[in-house]
């Protein structure tokens, strides 16, 4: 707001929006290359994009320019800025104003697909939902999560299809809810849901496949094999589906490959230990590591399952569960080792890019894992979100903004709070505050949405709501370290101490948020005490010391670029 308390934009996203339009003529819907490559990626828009090159603007400055334009809308001849090209007809009915309006937002950001109005729905896309253990004992859930989680995957390679990512699939998981509502949740045309029923050596895997909009069914198959014939129940499932969904990209195609191990036992192992990897508790991160190295022992050739002893590796590091050298190192070597397997596997480069960034603090090569995983598997929300943090912890808080939004698009319940961080570092406050509410509103015991709500709250001069949010936490690491903050805000320096020396006992590392409190508070030479513990410690909360602004008081003093000069960040 101006000094007149009236509502103005300014920045680096409407000078984009300026330049975009200064390019077009009557009629014209343009964006910058950055929104296209959003959009290219979504069937209901691609169809309609061209790639116009280059446009010179003012000072000299480039800019790599895309049309919309359908037969309704939109101007299909090149701006006169790029030459002339043959006319093609068009029923335009738009007015230059709305022309405008759709060139500054396309320009700025994308709000017309990510902002409040929903997207319309993609009639290539499927949400498959946990699959319901049916089994006597009720044991087999790391069976029916694995099949839905393969099958999930396999649709996920198919040219064209939407698929929901298991994040967001798995958040229903023992809920009933109407299928139409779920639908409109997920943003999906279909919904695959089934159940497994395992009695001795015999499985039985039922599958429908349900129309989202009206809950019709348009496809159902029950298929009763033998436990050491599940590999090819997976395969048989997913071609069915693929034929029930009669997507015309797959015409002429093959049937979908789905690259398992031949070996059942240790396909069995992999599945439980991706089961107790998601729960991603204390507990259940060694339940998956034996499970992987379990699954490694009967097949050591299957790529996918060296990966899942590298994520769980990343896991238990990044969580101090155990030495972080250490399980760094050993998450690196699995992930080598899955390379090496299969060069192909989009999750193994993805876990290469996170070690990098985490651990070796490698901009340079975690940016070109991360360019290889989306390469080869662009509809992978984890990889974008890998891709989004990135992003950001290099400063490049728009493409963060628009990875994480893509990672949203493909997983509708997930990347939240990663994109709230990002837009909280941007100053779009307003929009950050949505979006860990968001977070909280699909997992609220999650305790790190309320410490950043804390934070924002903190920016706005709200220390009491700061309070506030950090009071609702129970974690052992979050809510000291969001009580200290709100307290030294409010002036309680009794407290604030108090709720820091609890922060600094935790068994576990948690040298970054430490620094973080100090940095806050002003007292600049603890702060850094612990900033060098932090890099000493390869604290992977170092990676995000060049935007964060609880450092603001740091910058500019002589040992604060030394750090960020060791750290090798970009200025």
């Amino acid at each position: 707001a101006d000094v007149n308390a009236n509502a103005n934009v300014a920045g680096g996203g409407i000078n984009m929006a300026q330049r975009v339009m200064d390019c077009g003529d009557a009629g014209h819907i343009l964006m910058s290359k950055t929104v296209a490559d959003v959009l290219l990626q979504l069937s209901q828009w691609s169809p309609y994009l061209t790639d116009l090159g280059e446009c010179t603007v003012k000072h000299g400055v480039k800019i790599h320019l895309y049309s919309l334009a359908t037969a309704e809308l939109g101007n299909p001849e090149k701006p006169k800025k790029l030459g002339a090209a043959a006319p093609r007809k068009a029923n335009r009915k738009l007015s230059l104003a709305a022309a405008a309006v759709l060139m500054v937002a396309a320009a700025s950001g994308g709000m017309l697909w990510f902002g409040g109005s929903k997207a319309p729905r993609d009639e290539r896309s499927i949400a498959v939902l946990p699959f319901v253990d049916m089994s006597p004992e009720k044991d087999q859930e790391y069976l029916s999560d694995g099949i839905a989680e393969e099958l999930r995957d396999a649709l996920a390679k198919l040219p064209g299809l939407r698929v929901t990512g298991p994040f967001s699939s798995s958040e229903l998981k023992g809920k009933i809810e109407d299928l139409g509502l779920i639908g409109k949740k997920l943003n999906v045309a279909a919904i695959l849901q089934g159940s497994v029923r395992k009695q001795g050596s015999r499985a039985r895997v039922a599958v429908q496949l349900i129309k989202a909009e009206d809950g019709s069914l348009l496809w159902s198959e029950t298929f009763e094999r033998d436990m050491n014939d599940i590999l090819a129940v997976e395969q048989e499932i997913a071609r069915e589906v693929t034929g029930a969904l009669k997507l015309t990209l797959l015409v002429g195609k093959a049937a979908i490959p789905i690259a398992k191990s031949t070996n059942v036992e240790a396909h069995n192992f992999y599945l439980q230990g991706r089961y107790f990897l998601a729960r991603d508790t204390e507990e259940d991160h060694v339940r998956a590591a034996s499970y992987f190295k379990q699954a490694i022992n009967k097949d050591p050739g299957y790529a996918p399952t060296w990966v899942g002893l590298a994520d769980v590796r990343i896991a238990q590091a990044g969580a101090g569960e155990i030495d972080g050298a250490e399980g760094y190192q050993q998450a690196r070597e699995a992930a080598e080792k899955a390379l090496s397997l299969d060069a192909q596997l989009a999750e193994a480069h993805s876990a290469m890019a996170e070690i990098k960034m985490l651990h070796d603090w490698d901009w340079n090569g975690a940016e070109e894992s991360y360019r290889r995983a989306l390469a080869l598997n662009a509809g992978d929300a984890s990889v974008l979100r890998g891709a989004g943090s990135l992003a950001r912890i290099l400063g490049r808080l728009d493409d963060s903004i628009q990875l994480y939004r893509r990672a949203i698009e493909i997983e509708p319940v997930g990347g939240h709070k990663n994109l709230g961080l990002a837009l909280l570092y941007a100053g779009r406050q307003e929009e950050a505050k949505a979006a860990f509410e968001k977070a909280l509103e699909i997992k609220p015991q999650t305790p790190s949405p309320h410490a950043m709500l804390a934070r924002l709250h903190l920016a706005q001069s709200h220390p009491r709501e700061a309070l506030g949010e950090a009071e609702k936490m129970h974690d052992d690491v979050w809510r000291p370290y969001g009580l200290a903050l709100a307290y030294h805000a409010l002036g309680r320096k009794r407290e604030s101490d108090a709720a820091l020396k609890t922060l600094i006992e935790f068994p576990k590392r948690a040298a970054w948020l430490v620094a973080e409190v100090y940095a806050f508070r002003g007292e600049t030479d603890l702060a850094f005490e612990w900033l060098e513990r932090a890099y000493a410690d390869r604290d992977a909360g170092l990676a995000e010391m060049k935007m964060d602004p609880l450092l603001e008081k740091l910058r500019g003093t002589p040992r604060y670029q030394m750090l960020f000069q060791k750290m090798r960040l970009p200025l």
